[in-house]
């Protein structure tokens, strides 16, 4: 089992100090230690600032609607393994958690229903960074002024990567005097803002209309055309949006080209939905993060 990160908001004195036993053979590190929720908008600073893997509640002693809770939690930037706790399994108790969007949900006795929950936490992580060790870099050109030839060389650099059998997205930010549009001679009358904007509704078919592929291995998505939109309001957009959208829009990208891919290499007629169905629930999470950062502003 690989180390994990945890944090406990748990309030009766028995089930906290069955956790901490439970927890004390495990390689875990404890970095949230809470009896009550408290404030919610100071406790989902902390987690976004410690950035524990796995947080585990104690469901029927929070404050506020548990839905709510733990959509906030899981809509985080860290989105850890939510644990909802209880001292009795009560059916509907268990459902609603399950519903509201928690991973697993215990009762006592815990030591080695706990200890399995965290060992499939560790197992995924494990599993994730093995994925991430396969996937791309994102690499940004910028200029310290205007004219430099920044754009003239991230379109170089995209053209010859895709020539080496690369799969390239370029995505123009300059949503003041973005040059792609023109450099590249890109076709769609979309931009960078429509993909900002409708994330929530990112799927295969509108991605190919936000993007242009004239050339081999390479996809582009413009900035927006000049007179076409708010300047000042799209930069303020990509400032409260970059942090997810930049993980929404390049994980689209990827799974565009995974999927292509399984076209080519499975059997006619065979899908293989797993991998889909997962990148799906995470573009979930995200979008729902993405709306979430959008109503607090």
């Amino acid at each position: 089992m690989y180390p994990l990160t945890v944090g406990l908001v748990i309030e009766t004195k028995e089930l906290w100090d069955e956790v901490h036993s439970a927890l004390q053979d495990l390689p875990v590190r404890l970095l949230i230690e809470q009896h009550e929720l408290g404030d919610l908008v100071e406790f989902l600073d902390k987690v976004e600032r410690l950035r524990p893997e796995v947080m585990i509640l104690e469901v029927l002693k929070l404050r506020e609607p548990m839905e709510h809770v733990v959509g906030r939690i899981k809509s985080s930037s860290v989105d850890p393994m939510v644990i909802a706790l209880h001292n009795t399994a009560e059916p509907e108790l268990i459902l609603s958690a399950l519903r509201a969007g928690a991973h697993e949900f215990l009762h006592p006795p815990l030591k080695n229903n706990l200890q399995q929950a965290l060992e499939r936490k560790s197992l995924e992580r494990n599993k994730t960074r093995e994925r991430q060790k396969q996937k791309g870099r994102v690499v940004g050109f910028l200029s310290a002024k205007g004219g430099c030839g920044a754009t003239t060389i991230a379109c170089h650099t995209a053209a010859e990567l895709g020539r080496h059998d690369k799969h390239v997205l370029l995505a123009d930010m300059d949503l003041d005097a973005g040059m792609i549009r023109f450099l590249m001679k890109t076709k769609s009358p979309y931009s960078v803002l429509d993909a900002l904007n409708n994330l929530h509704r990112l799927d295969q078919s509108y991605w190919n209309a936000l993007n242009s592929n004239g050339l081999p291995g390479l996809e582009i998505i413009s900035a927006p055309q000049a007179g076409k939109n708010d300047v000042a309001t799209g930069i303020r957009h990509v400032a409260q949006r970059l942090p997810v959208a930049v993980r929404v829009v390049f994980r689209r990208f990827s799974a565009a080209r995974q999927q292509q891919t399984r076209q080519r290499t499975e059997p006619h007629g065979h899908e293989s939905g797993g991998h889909s169905r997962r990148e799906g629930r995470e573009e979930e999470i995200l979008a729902f993060q993405l709306r979430d950062q959008t109503h607090a502003h």
